[in-house]
């Protein structure tokens, strides 16, 4: 399949305009009905088919069922039969109906096949508003630039219908997040002989350092900014639990699959979580390159999207 999407992924306009399917129909068509015809013709002993105008038609639409077939990349030997036959139609070589249909069923049967082989999704509207379109993480998708693969991939994911691929992809989002809120705060895993670094650290004792520093934030003097960094920790560390409980720990540990309304929920957690990273005080620098990328994204999206 020949697109300038990624994966490939085409409209149904665009299907048809690059393999001109309303022409295919046509050819295929007309020789199922010749086919038809020339057998009953046989049945009545009938010498010939058509007249000359008859047969420089027919000979026009085998010819363009060969160029179609051609679109496709089909099998050489078969487009070698559909020449050959053509060519035989053509030069008045042999008009019985019998012979015209004995060299016309293989070609069809050949057509039919290749259609067969030949695979195309479709995507219903609800969902095909999801592919490429990471605009629901926000913001979040040009300060994270490291999570933006894995953020493609759980919308395009939940776009082909892939609803566990989608929370998999979704969780490694989320990921991105709580490690850069673990280095943020500065959080120690592990001992002092044995650190554990934050990206072999568990979910859970990632989650129960970032409570220890709200536990400890109470030992300080109470003013406005301890308050607000109180409200975020524990704004943090609910929202991450939830994650981990509800899609995170089930989906890593393979203990059920997830039905499309159960991914939407997941990725859209997960978008708010890191909007949420985005919108505090730990978030990372916005450089004007990632500013400039995130733009080109959702410019990308837009053009994507509006087609789909």
């Amino acid at each position: 399949m020949i697109s300038n999407r990624p994966s490939g992924v085409v409209s149904l306009l665009e299907l048809m305009q690059r393999y001109r399917l309303d022409y295919l129909a046509v050819f295929l068509a007309c020789c199922q009905i010749v086919s038809r015809d020339c057998m009953y013709m046989d049945g009545i002993g009938r010498e010939s088919i058509g007249d000359e105008i008859w047969y420089a038609h027919f000979t026009k639409i085998v010819k363009g069922l060969g160029m179609s077939m051609q679109q496709m990349d089909g099998d050489r030997s078969l487009l070698a039969q559909i020449e050959a036959f053509s060519k035989q139609i053509e030069d008045g070589i042999e008009r019985r109906p019998s012979v015209i249909n004995a060299g016309l069923t293989p070609i069809m049967r050949g057509v039919e096949e290749i259609l067969q082989n030949r695979l195309f999704m479709f995507v219903p509207e609800d969902q095909a508003a999801y592919y490429m379109n990471v605009k629901i993480f926000g913001d979040a998708v040009g300060v994270f630039t490291d999570a933006l693969p894995d953020m493609l991939e759980a919308v395009n994911c939940y776009a082909f219908g892939r609803a566990t691929a989608c929370v998999f992809h979704s969780m490694r989002v989320a990921e991105h997040g709580l490690r850069h809120i673990a280095n943020q705060l500065s959080i120690n895993i592990g001992t002092e002989s044995k650190p554990v670094p934050v990206e072999y650290a568990t979910w859970e004792e990632v989650l129960r350092a970032i409570e220890q520093k709200r536990s400890d934030l109470r030992k300080e003097v109470k003013s406005k900014q301890h308050e607000q960094k109180t409200m975020a920790y524990a704004n943090l560390a609910n929202q991450g639990s939830h994650l981990k409980d509800l899609w995170r720990n089930p989906c890593m540990h393979s203990r059920g699959l997830y039905e499309m309304p159960e991914a939407l929920g997941a990725m859209n957690r997960v978008a708010d979580f890191m909007k949420l990273i985005t919108a505090s005080e730990y978030a990372p620098p916005v450089d004007k390159g990632s500013l400039a990328m995130m733009k080109a994204v959702f410019v990308l999206t837009d053009g994507i999207t509006s087609r789909t």
